[in-house]
């Protein structure tokens, strides 16, 4: 199977990320593709990227084309599908939404779903846990309960940011633990305000009224994992997960976002340029076959068509030959 991806549009970043992902892709199946801007004749399948710029004018109609389709928000969008839809033989869309709206006007149209890969370039962000406080002896800010919950938790998913005194010995046990851990002893406006920014989950874990990063963490946006306690009550509205019984609803509640995370990132798993390339073979191979049995049934028929005629022409020339 040789492929021909059709891309005339220029400096497009997106599609031009897919058509050189599909090509780079495709070359690692040993087959032979090439990218240009109109089709090239020699090609089994043809693939048009934008069917926005698809010129069914240049078609080889006897061989395969697909084209891609993206955002249909305009009467003249749909107007040309329609148009495309006697020159194409499959339209890949990314929705089932779009599958549905396009099939209400094109009863006969063939499309299917083939979701664009995120870049492999963009990697996953940890989840970001910040905790601003000073420590003491007394364990009022409860970090016992802090490292006996990270022991439970993944490292791969979480990582640590503490401002404040007393600390060192936790950092410690959580760098022990393999989670990515950043520690500022001394308080320090700027980095603050740059860490307050950059995490997901503001921690307050201590019973002893209140820690006024929780509002400044309340002004930010910051998500809140706090104890329901002390000024904290007074805002419970807007706190996002409040913490009643320290020794089991911080581990709850951070379980429960791993878990989340760890099942999206298992479904994005299957998003990737390899099983986007397979899908398009997948796709090609099978109106290929369709072609050939349709061209091969079209010249049975019209070989039988052909005898047909050849008998009634003979019949009707003896026909003739006896009257006149």
């Amino acid at each position: 199977m040789k492929i021909n991806i059709v891309l005339p549009l220029k400096d497009n970043w997106i599609f031009e990320d897919i058509a050189n992902n599909l090509k780079k892709n495709i070359k690692k199946k040993k087959l032979k593709v090439e990218i240009s801007k109109k089709p090239i004749n020699g090609f089994d399948v043809y693939h048009h990227i934008s069917y926005l710029n698809c010129n069914y004018k240049s078609l080889f109609h006897e061989k395969v084309n697909t084209s891609m389709i993206t955002h249909v928000d305009t009467i003249n969008k749909l107007k040309l599908i329609i148009k495309l839809n006697n020159y194409i033989d499959c339209f890949t869309v990314q929705s089932f939404q779009t599958k549905k709206y396009i099939n209400k006007f094109l009863n006969k149209i063939k499309t299917k779903v083939i979701y664009i890969p995120p870049n492999e370039k963009i990697l996953f962000n940890k989840i970001k846990l910040g905790i601003f406080s000073n420590k003491y002896s007394d364990g009022r800010k409860n970090e016992k309960v802090l490292i006996n919950t990270l022991k439970r938790l993944d490292p791969n998913i979480f990582e640590i940011f503490i401002i404040g005194k007393n600390w060192e010995k936790e950092i410690k046990q959580i760098k022990n633990l393999k989670f990515t851990c950043c520690y500022v002893k001394n308080f320090n406006i700027k980095r603050y305000k740059y860490i307050l920014a950059k995490i997901d989950y503001l921690l307050y874990l201590g019973f002893d009224e209140g820690s006024i990063s929780v509002m400044d963490g309340l002004k930010s946006g910051t998500k809140l994992i706090i104890t329901n306690q002390g000024f904290h009550k007074d805002f419970f509205k807007f706190i996002d997960y409040k913490i009643n019984n320290i020794n089991n609803d911080l581990f709850t509640y951070l379980s429960k976002i791993q878990k989340n995370t760890l099942k999206k990132n298992m479904f994005m798993k299957q998003f990737n340029y390899v099983n986007f390339t397979n899908n398009h073979l997948k796709l090609w191979k099978k109106i290929s076959m369709k072609k050939e049995k349709y061209n091969k049934d079209s010249k049975i028929i019209k070989n039988d068509v052909n005898l047909i005629m050849s008998t009634i022409n003979r019949k009707l020339n003896i026909f003739k030959n006896k009257i006149f």
